[in-house]
């Protein structure tokens, strides 16, 4: 795959399956400048790459207002919040604490630090910077939505628990660090919803 490192694997692959309609229809969540439209085109096949091929890992609803996703990776040992517009409370019947799935890829290490809004915990592998994490049913393919719901399953309760201290713990500690939901195909990480 041309996006992802083939000397790499993923110990959970995804193989989720992309929705050209729901990327569309996150495109009208921005204002786009000429350059920041051609940067999300060009996203796509990246995107698809990653749902199929990334890395199931799981996040929670962290909290509704404003919509937080706590999403996790094992290669980080941390969790990234993630912030998204609220009207996906509603799209998706989202409830707080309510149990999701990410396809993550990394940044491998090389000179540079770890990102500054991840704080790794004492299982991080060393191996990588930064984390992409995609909530997965925001882009799947709607025929297989609950599909991608019954991933949760996979993880067993001590890790869900794991995961909702470290979301708690990151918000205590930094209660205003997170990123964009979809930071991934923005040319501004920092862009905000309309």
């Amino acid at each position: 795959m041309a996006y992802i490192n083939k000397d790499t694997y993923a110990e959970n692959k995804s193989n989720i399956k992309f929705s050209k309609e729901k990327y569309k229809e996150i495109k009208e969540l921005f204002d786009f400048n000429k350059s920041e439209l051609s940067f999300y085109k060009k996203a796509k096949g990246k995107i698809k790459a990653y749902l199929k091929g990334g890395d199931l890992q799981p996040a929670i609803v962290y909290s509704l207002f404003p919509l937080q996703i706590a999403a996790y990776s094992d290669e980080m040992d941390a969790v990234v919040l993630l912030k998204f517009p609220s009207s996906f409370i509603h799209k998706y019947k989202l409830e707080e604490g309510q149990r999701l799935v990410t396809s993550n890829v990394y940044w491998p290490k090389n000179i540079l630090s770890v990102a500054e809004d991840i704080f790794v915990g004492e299982n991080y592998s060393g191996y990588y910077r930064d984390v992409i994490p995609i909530v997965a049913l925001f882009l799947c393919d709607s025929k297989s939505e609950e599909e991608v719901k019954s991933l949760v399953n996979l993880f067993d309760e001590t890790l869900w628990e794991k995961v909702s201290n470290k979301a708690r713990e990151y918000v205590k500690i930094n209660p205003n660090i997170y990123r964009n939901g979809f930071f991934y195909f923005l040319f501004n990480s920092k862009k905000e919803f309309k």
